[in-house]
């Protein structure tokens, strides 16, 4: 992961150099205005709760792993009924970070063809300087959790006026077809 210039509302810094050989734990908890955040962010009405629970272990020589949960409660409107309800977010996240190749080697580097596999693993991120941004991790994934549609559970949306749509006699009528009903004849 490259550093963008989007800030996103949970930032926590972790340096790379100060992951045990054993590996740690690491929680990353958001705060009552990071909440608010998030929930602008992801299109809630509210956030309720957003948290990762993360262990970070070495990788490579200079890398580090980091696997674990996010978790969220929103408060989303449902697409069908358009009351409030609450959703989950469970996301898992997978993630090998490497430090960004130092300014000579860069040169180097972009002259080097990368292959990426699709079916393989994703590439390691990088990271400039020497943290890793875990609450940036954490929020990615959490939007990428995040339901667009969200409906109460039961409910499904069924489009108006298709009920027998599937008969042959039927012909499809033009979206325009109820406009030129009301031109004056």
């Amino acid at each position: 992961m490259a550093e963008s210039t989007q800030r996103l509302p949970v930032s926590r810094f972790f340096a790379a150099s100060e992951v045990p050989a054993q590996g740690c734990s690491v929680e990353v908890t958001a705060t009552k205005a990071e909440l608010g955040e998030l929930a602008r962010l992801s299109g809630a009405e509210k956030a309720l709760s957003f948290e990762a629970d993360l262990v970070l272990r070495k990788w490579r020589r200079n890398g580090v792993s980091v696997s674990g949960t996010v978790r969220a409660r929103l408060i989303q409107i449902c697409v069908v009924s358009l009351e409030e309800i609450e959703t989950v977010v469970e996301e898992a996240v997978d993630a090998r970070f490497l430090p960004a190749p130092s300014a000579h080697r860069r040169q180097d580097a972009a002259l080097t063809e990368v292959e990426i596999d699709p079916e393989g693993e994703d590439p390691p991120e990088l990271f400039e300087g020497r943290e890793i941004d875990l609450g940036r991790l954490a929020v990615e994934h959490f939007l990428i959790g995040v339901d667009p549609y969200p409906r109460k559970p039961g409910l499904a949306f069924e489009p108006v006026g298709e009920e027998d749509a599937d008969t042959p006699e039927e012909t499809p009528q033009s979206p325009f077809a109820a406009l030129s009903r009301l031109k004056p004849e």
